[in-house]
């Protein structure tokens, strides 16, 4: 199915992934803003995906279903503070989350978006340098290999082999990045609606540094 030039518009302002990584940051800036990158996906892209993705996460435990809960709510028990930048159609909110693993130190930015009206729309989930720093803002979460669980066998620093058996071939690829795209049509309260999930891997070196997230319901 080929994007429309309205899922296309979406796409290239609700994805901040695209061609930064904090390696690029001054190691002596705390971490509190998600990258504001927007770059538009390739002209003629498919959604070869034929389902779903990813529409919820649990983070620390808690259930978080993708365009349904609220961002507030997750706030009132992972702590932190709730930032928002931009104007009508670019305005982004977000909640900044941290903790270190096995693979190191990691910032979770759960996402909102302006169509999202306050409810979780998606998240980026980085591997960052294990001397970062974070602005008091963020909050810090346990450092358990368990507290952010996926739908799918995918996470920070699985090799990108891995990530290739888990997901398949990816609907687009560049040197350092996977773009999978599923999309589908609906009807809503007898009128129609197009869903699309949107998972994009980067990789630095040859293991998954960037994991990006985005759900969306649109008519």
């Amino acid at each position: 199915m080929m994007l429309s030039f309205r899922l296309l518009l979406t796409l290239c302002l609700l994805c901040t992934l695209y061609g930064q990584t904090f390696d690029s940051r001054p190691p002596s800036e705390p971490i509190w803003e998600p990258p504001n990158v927007f770059e538009e996906l390739p002209l003629g892209m498919k959604a070869t995906v034929p389902k779903d993705m990813v529409k919820r996460l649990q983070v620390d435990g808690q259930r978080i279903v993708l365009e349904t809960t609220e961002l507030v709510a997750i706030q009132k028990t992972a702590g932190g503070v709730i930032g928002n930048r931009g104007d009508a159609g670019e305005s982004l909110s977000w909640l900044c989350l941290h903790a270190s693993d096995s693979h190191g130190t990691w910032v979770l930015w759960l996402l909102s978006s302006e169509i999202d009206n306050g409810a979780v729309g998606g998240f980026r989930w980085e591997l960052v340098r294990n001397t970062t720093s974070f602005d008091s803002r963020c909050s810090a979460l346990p450092a358990d290999e368990t507290t952010v669980k996926l739908p799918v066998a995918v996470q920070l620093g699985i090799p990108k082999e891995e990530v290739i058996h888990t997901l398949g071939s990816p609907s687009f690829k560049t040197s350092n990045t996977f773009f999978y795209l599923h999309e589908h049509e609906l009807t809503l309260h007898s009128e129609p609606y197009t869903d699309m999930n949107t998972l994009t891997i980067m990789l630095r070196g040859s293991r998954v540094a960037v994991i990006e997230v985005w759900k969306s319901t649109t008519s």
